[in-house]
């Protein structure tokens, strides 16, 4: 029997996070996606704001992935990106080119790599634009040991020396259907403490993530959001979520049909705080074509 792997640290608390971020769209967006016979996946999307993007992916070697995404919106990131899976055991390596990059005044290159083995969990990312600034970004994990994971992650230039820009470290506990999390963030100065329950097999999932920042000290208001989401027949997906102290609430609820093959989503958000209560935020997506099933 294989020993377990631990989670990679930037992991930690994802799914607790996505429970508060996925399907909550408010960008009244539509997509199609069509995937030929040869493996191609072409995706082709746009948003209320006329911002269009295309998305080429396919795998011309065994374990070998290509992707490539092309966008309208210059402040959005374009990126080609070739994943070679399991190159030695245990070990991805993608290489990447970004045309833009929020961290970079110019196009990039990067490397990214992840190791596992039993009990140990390692990625590492180089991003350079070869010229002037050199980042990398590396995290480590070992566990689960009981169910607890350990792992930090740590942010360093060395475009003049080597100077750490952010260090975070935390835990995850794993047990069945319960995972909680405690994970810092913009350099150890938030405080993250997350929990995720799945009841009904699955079916229904239950969360909250409270933020804390460190900086403050006692004096400090900590934040936090609760939220659910339930299957409520093997088309439908009911969400909705709760952020506090400010009283915004969010709805979404996801649909699948077979015949057009389309699936749609509805989006809201309300702050309870003001009367009448009335949808501050309102968003439609629509996925057309060949697309996989959102989790």
């Amino acid at each position: 029997m294989a020993a377990p792997v631990p989670p990679f640290f930037k992991n930690f608390g994802k799914s607790t996070k996505d429970l508060f971020k996925k399907k909550y769209d408010f960008d009244n967006s539509h997509k199609l996606v069509n995937k030929t016979q040869d493996g191609v996946v072409f995706e082709a999307s746009s948003n209320s704001a006329y911002d269009g993007a295309l998305k080429a992916k396919f795998s011309p070697y065994k374990n070998v992935e290509v992707e490539a995404n092309l966008n309208t919106n210059a402040k959005t990131e374009a990126k080609t990106t070739v994943k070679a899976k399991d190159i030695a055991k245990g070990t991805t390596v993608t290489l990447g080119f970004f045309g833009k990059h929020k961290d970079f005044a110019r196009h990039i290159y990067s490397v990214d790599a992840e190791y596992t083995r039993d009990h140990f969990a390692a990625t590492g990312v180089l991003n350079s634009d070869c010229t002037t600034t050199h980042r990398v970004d590396a995290n480590a994990a070992v566990g689960p040991f009981n169910g607890v994971s350990l792992g930090a992650q740590v942010h360093m230039d060395f475009s003049k020396g080597a100077e750490v820009l952010d260090f975070n470290a935390g835990a995850e506990y794993v047990k069945g259907a319960y995972t909680a999390s405690v994970f810092t963030e913009k350099n150890m100065e938030t405080l993250n403490v997350a929990y995720l329950n799945k009841l009904g097999g699955g079916k229904t999932s239950f969360g909250a993530l409270v933020k804390y920042d460190l900086t403050k000290g006692c004096c400090g208001t900590p934040t936090a959001s609760v939220g659910t989401e339930h299957a409520m027949d093997a088309n439908t997906t009911l969400k909705a979520k709760v952020d506090f102290p400010t009283g915004v609430a969010a709805t979404a609820i996801e649909h699948r049909l077979a015949n057009p093959k389309l699936q749609f989503g509805v989006a809201a958000q309300f702050n309870l705080k003001n009367s009448p209560l009335t949808a501050e935020k309102l968003g439609l997506t629509f996925t057309f074509g060949d697309y996989e099933c959102s989790k």
